[in-house]
């Protein structure tokens, strides 16, 4: 996966990997929306990877399992890879 800078899209909106979420849309018409288990962001709340000097973004992302692994917490990876999904950091829900 390419790691790709926030920005909007012709939706207006966007993931933390620049995705256009409009295609993450659930039948439903709710959006599924990622959260990083090491650290607790998501696709809204992008948090700052210190490596790489700008906003995070995917390393991992499962959309059905709505979890993946951000770019400011690559030491999750290999957790993740081993099928390790537990959130590291207590999050609320986010709708």
């Amino acid at each position: 996966m390419t790691n790709t800078m926030p920005g909007e899209s012709q939706h207006g909106l966007s993931n933390i990997a620049g995705k256009d979420i409009e295609t993450d849309r659930q039948e439903d018409g709710s959006v599924s929306v990622a959260t990083c288990v090491g650290c607790g962001c998501d696709d809204y709340h992008a948090c700052w990877d210190e490596n790489d000097e700008q906003p995070c973004s995917w390393l991992a992302v499962d959309r059905e399992s709505r979890l993946g692994v951000c770019s400011a917490c690559p030491d999750d990876l290999s957790r993740w890879e081993k099928g390790d999904r537990e959130i590291a950091v207590p999050v609320e829900p986010r709708n």
